[in-house]
């Protein structure tokens, strides 16, 4: 049978709409592929936000408890030194403007608010009535409402008891919601990014961006709030905006110990702009290979009888649209691969930067845990038992301070003191000591390279790193094995991913095991702070961590390589010593200071000024306290007679760098000691002039006074 022309122009048709719908079926399942990734990567970052917004809002009620307890213990005194004791307490609490103590009957027994005669609110009474009904010794809250001013209050409030029993009153605080919506407003959100702080009932109590028409309702019973919450203590959810139908996406965490809700949405915002500019390239090339078909349609239509002619240009397009399809899969390919290493590199800064937060946090909580246990240490009356009791406390608080100390180094905010070492004689000295560790099931093998460079490390460091790779290689060969030790030179050239070491010059320290090895899975995630495969209560999974901390702040890095069933090797880079380096020599300090020395502290802490100031004042100086940089400036603009400055390097308004700055203009000879959760030996060159010392938190009397006495020597 003949083959007709028009028979060989459908044919060619056919084919051609066959190709098109090729070349979009393969290049659309790539992009809704991108698509979902990048959504999930849009959900992550909801769930860290909202993890991060919770803490903040639990420690911002943490303190305002405090003080509801503190009330609540000074019930008893005389109602004049009352509201003014309570007032006192106020200071560097942002969170809180007021404090009132409500007896049983109604009455005002204690209020901090000045000159004021105006009657309690209805949601005092409210509070009341509620613990009146139905004591307990939980936290209530109030329905948010607005004063004379125009601020969004809610009252916080604890019962108070009656020795015999029974309801002595209530202790009540009155929480500023503007400085809740400030803890928002310092994250990086996106256009339409909202957050919401809701108690527990749905009843909406502040919101980011500030909407006024929405504080006070109740979502309780909205599908988004039921929905979200449905899913356990922390929640995400994706559905559409009510009032336009976009999509969004929700996160939601309830606050353990307080009955709140923090609520975090976004729509897809920037995260889709690059899927949106790959199709935008997809769309354009589909047309193009699109008009290419249709004009060799137009052709075939026009001269009919030239049919060899077309079925080449036809097979000529056919090729072209394939390669720029290959093309366009290939950059696809390339596109995917970057933003994996850089989203890898993100995850890995923000969790540096949380763990850091944390940690500074944790060292704020711990200095006033030890500093009290040191308080009470100096009581000469402590009875045996009570010294084991203490020596117990000091035993978990020191536990805790090795723990911050290892999220330091994740987060490279810890003070090294980096030295020459001869990696091969360090590796070697430690032999008899590594063999202990890991037992005698394994056997270690020491290959100290010759002739190698001397590395720029701390060495104290440099041991912490080195046994917590061989106690990582000992847990991964149960049943014995092999472990090798070496040190060698290497060069490096441009790294691949963001988070290799540098190119450069390295002395490398290399920890090969014969065991398990990891699967790709559990190898992408090795350096990530709290990540361990091992089971619960036999690793803290900040092992592997702590070491790329340490090597990425000493100027290198690490790499590790592992293979199922043949073992792993992790190869930690350190910066060639150039010359010029020398071991810190530790400072000598005169056994006696100088008693009555006048020392201005300075900490926006009430707890850790409070204890500081013990301390000091224990030790023999003089002590004067401020909550901010602005009070302690107004001191010395005001002549206070000061012979130190005490001061915390994280302080909201103006940090402690930039207050010594300002204090050597007024002073150019103030020394200055900097009080510091997460230590930056850099402070001491960017804050002026003029003797300077850094203490690291949690830090000993005997600590502090050693650092004083440096900057105030000869006079001490």
């Amino acid at each position: 049978m003949a083959i007709t022309q028009p028979v060989i122009r459908r044919s060619l048709q056919v084919a051609g709409v066959l190709l098109l719908a090729l070349i979009g079926a393969v290049a659309g399942q790539q992009f809704f592929s991108l698509r979902s990734a990048m959504q999930t990567e849009r959900q992550h970052h909801l769930v860290r936000l909202s993890i991060g917004f919770a803490d903040q809002v639990s420690q911002a009620m943490a303190a305002a408890d405090v003080l509801l307890r503190t009330g609540a213990e000074q019930w008893g005194d005389e109602p004049a030194g009352l509201s003014e004791s309570l007032r006192r307490k106020l200071v560097g609490v942002p969170q809180v403007l007021d404090l009132t103590l409500l007896s049983a009957a109604g009455q005002s027994v204690a209020d901090t608010r000045f000159g004021t005669a105006a009657a309690l609110p209805a949601a005092a009474s409210g509070l009341l009535k509620s613990f009146q009904g139905s004591p307990g010794d939980d936290v209530r809250l109030s329905d948010p409402f607005r004063t004379a001013d125009g601020r969004w209050i809610v009252l916080m409030a604890r019962q108070v008891g009656l020795p015999g029993g029974g309801l002595r009153g209530v202790a009540i605080a009155w929480l500023n919601m503007t400085a809740f919506e400030g803890y928002f407003r310092a994250a990086s959100l996106a256009d339409d990014g909202v957050v919401f702080l809701h108690r527990r009932d749905g009843v909406a109590l502040a919101r980011y961006p500030h909407l006024e028409t929405v504080i006070g309702q109740n979502f309780g019973d909205t599908p988004l709030f039921r929905e979200t919450l449905a899913r356990g203590p922390a929640g995400t959810l994706q559905t559409e905006n009510p009032a336009d139908g976009t999509p969004r996406i929700v996160a939601a965490r309830e606050l353990r110990m307080y009955p709140l809700v923090v609520l975090v949405s976004s729509g897809e915002g920037p995260a889709m702009a690059a899927w949106r500019s790959s199709m935008k390239v997809f769309g354009l090339a589909l047309a193009m290979t699109a008009v290419v078909v249709g004009a060799l349609l137009a052709v075939l239509g026009q001269k009919a009888g030239d049919v060899d002619r077309l079925v080449a240009g036809y097979r000529t397009a056919k090729d072209a649209a394939v390669a720029a399809n290959d093309r366009l899969l290939g950059q696809i390919e390339e596109r995917t691969r970057a933003e994996a290493a850089l989203r890898h590199a993100q995850r890995i800064e923000v969790m540096g930067q949380l763990t850091g937060s944390v940690a500074h946090d944790f060292n704020n909580l711990l200095t006033v845990l030890l500093g009290n246990l040191d308080l009470l240490e100096m009581d000469s009356g402590l009875t045996a038992r009570a010294q084991e009791r203490i020596t117990a406390m000091r035993g978990a608080a020191e536990r805790g301070e090795m723990l911050t100390g290892q999220l330091l180094a994740f987060s490279r905010r810890q003070q090294l003191k980096p030295e020459r070492v001869e990696l091969g004689a360090a590796v070697t000295s430690l032999a008899d000591l590594m063999r202990s560790a890991v037992g005698s099931r394994v056997r270690v093998e020491i290959e100290p390279g010759m002739g190698l460079p001397a590395a720029l490390v701390d060495p104290h460091q440099l041991e912490l790193m080195l046994f917590n790779l061989i106690i990582n290689a000992r847990d991964a060969m149960p049943d014995g094995g092999v472990l090798n030790v070496t040190t060698a030179a290497a060069r490096l050239d441009e790294p691949a991913t963001p988070d290799e070491p540098p190119a450069g010059d390295y002395v490398v320290l290399r920890v090969r095991d014969s065991g398990q090895g990891m699967p790709p899975d559990v190898l992408a995630r090795a350096l990530e702070p709290f990540f361990t495969t091992k089971g619960v209560g036999t690793g803290s999974g900040l092992g592997l961590s702590q070491v790329y901390g340490v090597a990425r702040q000493s100027g290198g890095g690490v790499r590790i390589e592992s293979t199922l069933g043949r073992g792993t090797t992790v190869s930690v880079y350190l910066p060639v010593a150039r010359g010029g380096e020398q071991a810190r020599q530790p400072d000598s300090y005169e056994a006696d200071l100088t008693r009555g020395s006048r020392v201005l502290l300075v900490d926006d802490d009430a707890p850790v000024r409070t204890t500081t100031a013990l301390i000091l004042a224990d030790l023999g100086f003089s002590v004067t306290e401020a909550a901010d940089s602005s009070a302690a400036l107004d001191l010395l603009q005001d002549g206070a007679d000061i012979d130190v400055m005490v001061t915390d390097i994280a302080m909201p308004g103006i940090p402690g760098a930039e207050l010594a700055q300002r204090v050597a203009l007024l002073r150019p000879n103030m020394p200055v000691v900097f009080l510091s959760g997460h230590a930056d030996s850099g402070i001491l060159t960017r804050s002026g002039a003029g003797p300077r010392r850094l203490v690291r938190k949690p830090f000993r009397p005997a600590e502090l006074a050693g650092e004083i006495c440096a900057v105030l020597r000869p006079a001490c």
